[in-house]
């Protein structure tokens, strides 16, 4: 079955390259009403050394911004490496409204992913120290291959953008009660336990509605944690009511917010009422749809002790989905999904079909569309029936000329990766690799006679501290290089290498956290973990100081209805 699958889904694949990489034409311009739509995409932006080796690495400076137009928004998902040189150096300055940062560029790349949303033809400018970039929405959200700014001396911007439906939709989580984690109390009423220590918290009655006021429909997904004698009253696609009473914890509802393109703009909001908190400044309250779908988390009081939170759900990084009767695998990054085009690209990864969820296609359509995912940095790969040797980084193939470069470089015969004859044309080209050259991205190096391992990430040889780490990273010991002293100082030493988003990690006081866009969550109770479907044996036991090298993000509040 898995082979099949796998056959089945390089088919889909290189189809799918075939129509994406057609010639730009005048009919993906009509493509856009005379009512300027509402554009939504998640756009990549590297600048500095990106593509093919460094021609001149001395410092650079790229300090810069996306912004846009008063009437469209901008905010930022991730940094792309970001490392520290200094005290000024390799900051984000703003996250939203426009995206700012400082950016110091030696022998490699800075980068951002910035989700947009943009009337068609609005400008998005992309500024930077050394050069920039100005483009409408309808132009970015047409590109079907990375955009190229040469700046001179090898340096480049880069930009990679991932088109959402015109028509998009997102998921939002609505919660009420207890949202502040220090106040948070899953304590609650059952029936026969009044006077109880299960009932010291008072009651509130956080009875009300939720409706989309403009520029889209609603539909209720499901309600979260209700219990008797919580219920839906009323639902239709602009509003919904419920009757909800908490001692403690909370309440909430997942909704499915679809956005009209023609319709949308900056103005649109929602609105939410709780029925016995009525007031100037308090409930009901309007909330622009951009501004929450933008701000990913907001919330607010609603009165002493409880409040309203309001967060966009997506599944966490790495996560692996397949739509309900399609073979179809993909891989959510940033809020984009990527398809995997065989279960060798799959392994070389990580990752098994064992971890695959199948989700409806209402969800998937949440998710821009993005680029297949490629060999993973630093796989060696060789076509059925050809003599070339390649090694993959960044999306490119890069020929190891001959085979005293294949063994300078600590590579070994047994690990070539034999791949389908035609499957590498779909890989760029980069520079060809030699005996002196440096070793790629992603590529796992030691020293011979030092057991210490590295990961070159960067441009920068990043140490890997210890073992349970070199496993969370899904690191596959037998693809470790050993390099000698020459080869190995050719890369300045990095930060220490951090878990990957997904890990499950456990501190002192055995709260538990899950590791999404490399901010800790909280798992806030034991229902909370099961629900969520995490698994108690991929718990990692750690230092307190590697918990809090890790900033604070949303905590983990269970999706299930609780019966």
């Amino acid at each position: 079955m898995k082979k099949l699958l796998s056959i089945v889904m390089v088919f889909a694949f290189i189809v799918s390259l075939l129509l994406t990489n057609a010639p730009f034409s005048e009919a993906t311009e009509t493509m856009v009403s005379s009512e300027n739509q509402m554009l939504h995409f998640v756009m990549q932006v590297r600048w500095g050394n990106v593509i093919d080796e460094s021609e001149n690495i001395d410092k650079a400076n790229f300090d810069g911004s996306v912004s846009v137009s008063e009437n469209a928004k901008v905010s930022l998902q991730r940094t792309l490496l970001f490392e520290k040189h200094n005290e000024d150096a390799d900051k984000i300055l703003s996250k939203k409204d426009s995206v700012s940062w400082t950016s110091l560029i030696y022998n490699h790349y800075d980068g951002v992913k910035v989700a947009v949303s943009s009337p068609a033809d609005n400008n998005i400018i992309i500024n930077t120290v050394a050069g920039s970039v100005t483009k409408t929405a309808q132009e970015l959200y047409n590109l079907t291959d990375q955009y190229v700014e040469d700046l001179g001396d090898g340096r480049e911007i880069v930009i990679n953008v991932y088109p959402a439906q015109k028509n998009s939709s997102f998921f939002l989580k609505i919660f009420w009660g207890k949202i502040d984690k220090q106040e948070y109390n899953e304590r609650r009423c059952a029936a026969g336990t009044e006077g109880t220590a299960r009932c010291l918290l008072p009651l509130l009655n956080a009875d009300g509605s939720f409706k989309i006021d403009s520029g889209g429909t609603l539909n209720l997904i499901k309600p979260l944690r209700f219990e008797s004698p919580d219920k839906i009253e009323s639902q239709s696609d602009t509003a919904i009511s419920w009757t909800s009473r908490l001692y403690g914890g909370v309440d909430g509802i997942l909704v499915n917010l679809k956005l009209d393109a023609d319709e949308l703009d900056d103005e649109d909001t929602v609105t939410i009422t709780f029925n016995n908190h009525e007031g100037e400044d308090k409930f009901p309250k309007n909330y622009s749809i951009l501004d929450l779908y933008h701000n990913q988390y907001t919330e607010d009081i609603v009165a002493s002790g409880y409040g309203v939170a309001f967060q966009v759900w997506k599944k966490a990084n790495k996560h692996l989905i397949r739509v309900k009767n399609k073979m179809t695998v993909y891989m959510i990054e940033d809020g984009v999904k990527q398809p995997i085009p065989s279960e060798e690209v799959l392994a070389s990864q990580g990752l098994t079909f064992d971890d695959v969820e199948v989700i409806e296609q209402e969800e998937a359509d949440t998710y821009a569309d993005g680029d297949a995912i490629n060999y993973a940095d630093g796989t060696i790969v060789q076509e059925e029936g050809a003599p070339e040797v390649y090694v993959i980084e960044n999306g490119e193939k890069k020929h190891i000329q001959d085979p005293n470069a294949f063994t300078s470089l600590g590579y070994s015969w047994r690990k070539i990766v034999r791949v389908k004859s035609g499957i590498l044309g779909l890989y760029r080209s980069g520079v060809a690799m030699q005996a002196n050259s440096i070793h790629p991205e992603g590529a796992l190096i030691r020293v011979a006679g030092n057991p210490k391992v590295y990961v070159i990430e960067g441009g920068k040889r990043v140490p890997i501290s210890d073992i349970q780490l070199f496993n969370a990273r899904k690191y596959d010991w037998s693809k470790v290089l050993v390099v000698n002293e020459n080869q190995a100082n050719k890369f300045q030493i990095g930060e220490s290498l951090a878990y990957p988003d997904g890990s499950l990690l456990k501190a002192k006081n055995g709260k538990i956290y899950m590791i999404n866009q490399n901010k800790k969550q909280w798992i806030r109770s034991a229902d909370d973990f099961r629900k969520a479907g995490y698994k108690a044996e991929k718990v990692l036991d750690v230092d307190d100081s590697t918990l809090e090298s890790f900033k604070d993000g949303l905590d983990v509040v269970a999706d299930d209805i609780v019966e």
